[in-house]
């Protein structure tokens, strides 16, 4: 919601005013933009303006909101403060004053975002912006890099932020913690155990995560390691964003043996280098092809390390997520295998292959697959090196005690759609749910008349076919003779193509298990 939408709303007419004023949630939430206006005019483009410093009375939009009457509506709700020095701090008095007026509310505030482009500033606010705050249960402090066109000066300051154990200490409630670009003091705090939730970014965290022995969900992003071990024995969730391709740091640090989620996002995959047309066929053009090569093997080896040191000191994982982490066949293997609990895993831009899906295909004597025998989730996005044929098996040998509820395949320029009906004819039960969506190397924009032929031809087309299992397996065999039933057992398939992310949910349930909906993401009687 806006930060002046229910002052706006209750100026709006006289039943929406009675409306907003009789709903104290309405106010509950307070954000404030404190900035110089008198040192620096207001845009009103501006993302970071806001009225209540505004100085230009004759603005329209310049009416002060009272803080005393916006707390005094919000009755005895739990507030929601959002307060952001950015920029041209305000005066003193200014930031004083406001402080002394949530003093008397603060006992309803439970969640408090504090943007400051100083550090020294934001340590002298944490200080003495509350004498006690029972009720705070989330604490979030943005610092230095979040904040666009900054002086730079804060890139001298230091780091650390000393007052904030004292404010965890005068908020015994507090549960979540997120830091941006500042960190805390180090050493062994007993205002931290407390902390269930804490989230890092542009942080240098080489040892302060031992304070938090108590961490049950971590966020990292963009975060520097010196791998020294840290041990956290309740940990449930990691997450781990890295803009610098080096999740590996962040996996050889942490210990977390009773993790149950795990998710590794590399927000910039490995591109190889551009070469000019004119070098192309030269010498210093296969020197760099070579450089790349070598060094894209090399990350390879070493995410896949990580990772698999990782997974044999965190067992208990049920749902992984890796997101352009670029790891081996062999890699991958040994990491299923140690874990016998997963139930969900997705990829996404990875580069598994034939003898990773071979291993998850493998079938012991009582016809049970060898590994991840609780997978039920499996989803597939922009990976080039999956078949048809890969996935057939995989969906065929799980066809008994360890069957697969729902499959996804996203853009995988290897798998087309009779690949996928091959799939889910091997699935007996007819249960499986497969989401699809056919990798295309341009995506067609739709024009405006296009649109509207679409809206006339309905959101989806359906159609049904008569298919005969083809498939020569003698376990398939075995199965549908013990069951009563002929092996050339004809079923019957629906298959329904959409051509909107929207339609998909209501396609799913509109059409039951045994239908297969094919995302064609064109509309109708547009070439290709």
């Amino acid at each position: 919601m806006d930060k002046d939408g229910p002052w706006v709303a209750s100026i709006v007419c006289r039943l929406w005013r009675a409306i907003v004023l009789s709903c104290p949630l309405a106010w509950s939430s307070v954000q404030l933009d404190l900035e110089d206006k008198v040192r620096r005019a207001p845009l009103i483009d501006d993302p970071e303006w806001c009225i209540e410093e505004d100085s230009e009375q004759e603005n329209s939009n310049s009416n002060r909101r009272p803080l005393d009457l916006w707390l005094e509506r919000s009755g005895n709700c739990s507030i929601s403060l959002s307060l952001i020095l950015g920029r041209i701090c305000p005066t003193a008095l200014t930031i004083y004053d406001v402080i002394l007026k949530f003093a008397a509310v603060m006992d309803r505030v439970e969640t408090i975002e504090l943007g400051v482009e100083s550090r020294m500033v934001a340590d002298s606010l944490l200080y003495m912006f509350w004498d006690k705050a029972p009720r705070l249960r989330y604490l979030t402090v943005k610092c230095g890099r979040q904040f666009q066109e900054t002086s730079r000066f804060w890139e001298f300051e230091d780091v650390v932020i000393k007052s904030l154990p004292v404010a965890i200490t005068k908020a015994p409630a507090l549960r979540g913690l997120t830091l941006h670009d500042c960190t805390f003091p180090d050493g062994d705090n007993i205002a931290y155990r407390g902390v269930r939730e804490l989230s890092l970014v542009d942080v240098k965290c080489p040892s302060i995560l031992a304070s938090f022995d108590g961490l049950e969900v971590l966020n990292i992003e963009s975060c520097s390691f010196n791998r020294a071990r840290v041990v956290l024995p309740n940990l449930k969730s990691l997450k781990v964003r890295d803009y610098a391709e080096a999740p590996e740091d962040v996996l050889l640090t942490i210990r977390a043996p009773a993790l149950e989620l795990l998710e590794v996002k590399v927000d910039n995959p490995y591109r190889c280098l551009t070469i000019k047309s004119e070098t192309r066929n030269s010498e210093k053009a296969e020197i760099e092809i070579d450089k790349v090569t070598r060094d894209f093997k090399e990350k390879m080896d070493t995410q896949g390390s990580s990772l698999v040191k990782f997974a044999r000191h965190s067992p208990m994982i049920k749902t992984m997520k890796l997101v352009n982490v670029y790891v081996k066949d062999a890699a991958l293997i040994t990491c299923f295998r140690r874990l016998s609990h997963l139930r969900s895993l997705t990829l996404i831009g990875s580069w598994i292959g034939g003898e990773a899906f071979k291993a998850l295909s493998e079938q012991l004597a009582d016809e049970e697959v060898a590994i991840c025998q609780q997978l039920k989730t499996f989803m597939l996005e922009s990976c080039p090196l999956v078949r048809g044929t890969m996935l057939k098996k995989f969906i065929d040998a799980r066809d008994d005690g360890c069957r697969l509820s729902r499959l996804g395949v996203v853009r995988c320029e290897k798998i087309l759609e009779e690949d996928i009906i091959a799939a889910w004819l091997c699935d007996l039960s007819a249960s499986l749910q497969i989401d699809y969506v056919p990798w295309e190397e341009a995506v067609i924009v739709p024009t405006d008349e296009d649109e509207e032929e679409y809206q006339m031809s309905g959101p989806s087309i359906v159609e049904e076919t008569e298919c005969v299992d083809p498939d020569p397996f003698e376990r398939r065999k075995d199965t549908s003779t013990l069951a009563g039933r002929s092996p050339s057992t004809r079923k019957k398939v629906t298959i329904e193509h959409i051509f909107r992310d929207q339609d998909l949910g209501p396609a799913l349930k509109r059409q039951g298990p045994r239908a297969v909906v094919v995302h064609d993401m064109f509309f109708p009687n547009i070439c290709r």
